[in-house]
């Protein structure tokens, strides 16, 4: 895949786990999205999916993070998330463990397309099994 296939992937996929999690702006779990948690799972998620798609120039993988970024959160907010996710990477951190989750989650889903990368979703609606997130 393409580095542009690869963040047009991405950007679909979240799109719609956010979509089924209702945090679209204007929507009940949209302030949840901004939750050092789910900035870690996008990040993780995009990350994982850009060195699965071999994406070898890091300029190229982080000009695909910020296509994908833009395309959920629109040209204003989405490089503003970005940057924040790149600034909460902090070891232990919530954000970390929402960028392992991301990841995973991805990594599963194209080892097994049978299973539906969700763990965003049940971490916006608050029924994620994870301790110590609220």
């Amino acid at each position: 895949m393409t580095e542009d296939e690869l963040a047009d992937l991405a950007a679909q996929l979240l799109k719609e786990m956010i979509h089924i999690g209702d945090a679209f702006p204007c929507r009940p779990n949209a302030p949840r999205l901004r939750n050092p948690y789910a900035r870690g799972y996008v990040f993780g998620f995009v990350y994982a999916l850009i060195q699965e798609g071999h994406i070898e120039s890091e300029s190229n993988g982080l000009n695909a993070m910020k296509v994908v970024h833009i395309e959920i959160f629109g040209p204003d907010s989405g490089p503003a998330f970005l940057d924040r996710a790149l600034s909460d990477e902090v070891p232990d951190s919530m954000f970390t463990k929402g960028q392992i989750a991301g990841a995973g989650d991805i990594l599963r889903w194209l080892s097994d397309r049978s299973t539906l990368p969700l763990a965003l979703t049940d971490y916006l609606h608050g029924t994620a099994l994870l301790p110590g997130i609220d």
